[in-house]
């Protein structure tokens, strides 16, 4: 179902300023997506404290937040999460559209968006990998606080 997400990161201190590049072994397997991501996708600054990405299907915590828990649970898997740019599905393997087969999209119009503060809530679900190397998740239209994705999922297992 196409819930969509958004996907954000607080950089580290000590990764302020650098230019970083996706390492796209982290995203697939696949090595024709591997190459458009080498070819497509150019060097950013982390020039704010937060970047944030655009994820489009299946965002709601069963999905998105229990791929996120399960497969990305590192600092450096999540930054190239982030690096890859805004996608249409994220699991085990990531489906950026940068990589899409069947677009011709441009890593400019699809990088990381940049901010000092956390990104406000602009879709129906959003997830943070804050400092402490945990998820949290809010909800776009209801709650605006941060839950950890993990106590979201126990507390709303039986709905």
């Amino acid at each position: 179902m196409a819930t969509r997400g958004t996907i954000v990161i607080k950089i580290k201190d000590e990764d302020l300023g650098k230019k970083v590049k996706v390492n796209p072994t982290y995203l697939t397997k696949d090595k024709e997506r591997i190459n458009k991501y080498e070819t497509k996708c150019f060097e950013v600054e982390l020039s704010k404290k937060y970047a944030e990405i655009y994820q489009h299907w299946d965002s709601y915590p069963e999905g998105l937040g229990t791929s996120l828990v399960k497969y990305w649970d590192t600092y450096d898997k999540v930054l190239n999460l982030i690096l890859g740019g805004d996608a249409s599905s994220v699991d085990s393997d990531v489906t950026g559209y940068v990589a899409m087969e069947d677009r011709d999209e441009q890593y400019k119009d699809l990088q990381p968006k940049f901010t000092d503060k956390c990104p406000r809530v602009s879709e129906e679900w959003q997830y943070l990998f804050d400092e402490d190397g945990k998820w949290y998740v809010r909800d776009g239209y209801k709650v605006k606080k941060w839950t950890l994705v993990s106590e979201y999922l126990a507390k709303h297992s039986d709905d």
